[in-house]
This record gives structure tokens, sequence and C-alpha cells, in this order.
């Protein structure tokens, strides 16, 4: 189970304005009665992936940096913010759900520590 899934009104909302993620009616079927990404390997260009982040760790398959940074690592945070968004592991007991929950995460530093980069 993930605890904040029904918070994410854009899987699913009973005034249908959703992508049909899932659907608690075990009678309807969702896209993810159908598959999860699995194979899929997403690019976050961003500020980089909070590399020990628990939903994360294992979704992260390669990395690579373009900044001055020292590391790849997230240390403004919304790189990690939308690696979740896309990634985020689904059934763990906790927080919430990526839209993609079975793929794989490039994490791909393009912005600085500080957020901001060109």
């Amino acid at each position: 189970m993930t605890p904040l899934l029904g918070d994410q009104w854009q899987y699913y909302n009973p005034a249908d304005h959703d992508i049909d993620a899932y659907d608690p009616d075990p009678a309807a079927q969702g896209a993810w009665d159908l598959v999860l990404g699995s194979g899929v390997a997403v690019a976050v260009l961003d500020t980089g992936i909070d590399q020990s982040h628990e939903d994360l760790v294992s979704k992260i398959l390669a990395s690579k940096n373009f900044t001055s940074s020292k590391t790849v690592d997230d240390r403004y945070g919304h790189g990690t913010h939308v690696a979740g968004s896309v990634a985020a592991s689904m059934g763990n007991g906790k927080g919430v759900a990526g839209t993609c929950p079975g793929c794989g995460l490039l994490n791909v530093k393009v912005l600085g520590d500080n957020g901001s980069g060109y």
C-alpha cells in the first residue's frame, strides 16, 4: 500500500480529471493494471537525485554531472522531487507513488547545488 496514493489526484479522482492510472473499483482497469514501466529508463535533467533516497536508490541506473559541483547528489531538492514524481516506488508502505513506478532513472545533473544553471 502507498499511504498517500489517495491524495495523488493526478492518478485518479472522482471528477475524472486524471490519467486513469488506477481505479479503486476492482471491476475497473487502470493503466497500472497493464504496465508499470519495467525496462523503461527516464532521464531527469535537473539538480541531481538524492543517491540515498529510499524510494529512488534502487532506481538510479546511471549518473552524470555536467556542473561544477563535486557530486551528482541533489543538494537543492528539486531533482529528487521530480525523480519521485517520475518513479517513486509503489506499494512499499511509504509516501507517494511515481507515475512510472517500474521505471529506472538516469540522473543527469545540469543545475548547480543552488538550483540554477544555464
